[in-house]
């Protein structure tokens, strides 16, 4: 399918495949071409105190579930990505975000790594974070939900269309109003009906990452909040102050209007976002000891617990 942003798309390919480092001019033509086919013809608005954009991914997987990587070496490819935080979820369990977080902390990196878990079970799998114990993936749907806000997390549904069940199908059509999730990740396919409507649920942007190459689905997740931490990422998916990016669609923003009014703001003007940025990865790695924390990171652990539910992993 062709779309509006499939020329950026080739060009970004094209920079990438040449096997050279591309220049910064490079990224900014980019971020012009992008502002001037896709942006809104409407008066920027201003951002609200005391919020500011992060970008990141809130579903990737480590070698603690099916995935390859370690918790740091997902972590430092996060930051290589440029991203402003991330969400480790592996299936049904915390332990490998909890490695990943205590070793970042312990050898100086600033990065937001937040503890989460992919609840893998027969009728869904769920995304819950921030935690602080382990989501059950034997309780039931409303339970399931309970016990992550209890903990203070949001819950979002991973890959809706990807599992039939009784409790999915009718949710596919009639989105998740009156289930207790906080959002949807991935664009719905009714995405224009239900904006439309004014009952479009909170979006987010994931990979799924296995690999550490952030290309399984190639989305993030913006949001609008003090700081990319775990409580303050929580509280802007909560609030809806979310837009999903996918730039292999049709729009590169999804959501809701006055989010994608700022979304495009910060895009287009362009210099704020690269200073903070830059500012950004300066406090991240300032203290930052990656030969210590290297080789401290433990190794794959040659017993996991039980992580899925009849093979099932996404």
């Amino acid at each position: 399918m062709t779309t509006p942003s499939k020329p950026v798309a080739d060009r970004v390919v094209e920079l990438t495949a040449a096997g050279k480092p591309v220049r910064p001019s490079d990224v900014d033509a980019i971020r012009v071409d992008l502002v001037n086919l896709l942006a809104p013809e409407t008066e920027p608005p201003k951002m609200p105190t005391g919020r500011y954009l992060f970008c990141g991914d809130v579903h990737m997987h480590t070698f603690y579930s099916d995935g390859q990587p370690s918790p740091v070496g997902l972590a430092l490819q996060t930051m290589y990505c440029f991203m402003d935080f991330n969400v480790l979820t592996d299936h049904n369990t915390i332990e490998g975000a909890r490695v990943g977080q205590q070793l970042l902390k312990d050898y100086g990196f600033a990065h937001p790594f937040t503890i989460g878990e992919e609840i893998t079970t027969d009728w869904a799998h769920l995304n819950a974070y921030p935690l602080k114990q382990v989501v059950s993936w034997r309780l039931s749907p409303y339970d399931t939900i309970k016990a992550a806000h209890v903990q203070g997390a949001v819950i979002h549904w991973c890959h809706p269309y990807a599992i039939s069940s009784k409790w999915a199908d009718p949710l596919m059509e009639t989105g998740i109003a009156g289930t207790g999730l906080d959002a949807w990740e991935h664009i719905p396919r009714t995405y224009d009906a239900w904006k439309k409507a004014g009952t479009l649920p909170v979006l987010v942007g994931s990979t799924d990452s296995h690999s550490g190459t952030f290309t399984q689905a190639p989305e993030r997740t913006i949001i609008f909040a003090p700081t990319a931490q775990g409580d303050d990422l929580a509280e802007a998916i909560r609030s809806g102050h979310t837009v999903l990016v996918a730039w292999k669609a049709q729009n590169l923003f999804y959501g809701a209007d006055d989010m994608l009014a700022l979304a495009w703001a910060a895009l287009a003007e362009g210099e704020a976002l690269k200073t903070a940025k830059a500012e950004c990865l300066r406090n991240v790695l300032k203290e930052a000891d990656l030969a210590g924390m290297l080789l401290a990171s433990p190794p794959r652990p040659e017993s996991l617990e039980e992580l899925s539910v009849s093979g099932i992993s996404h």
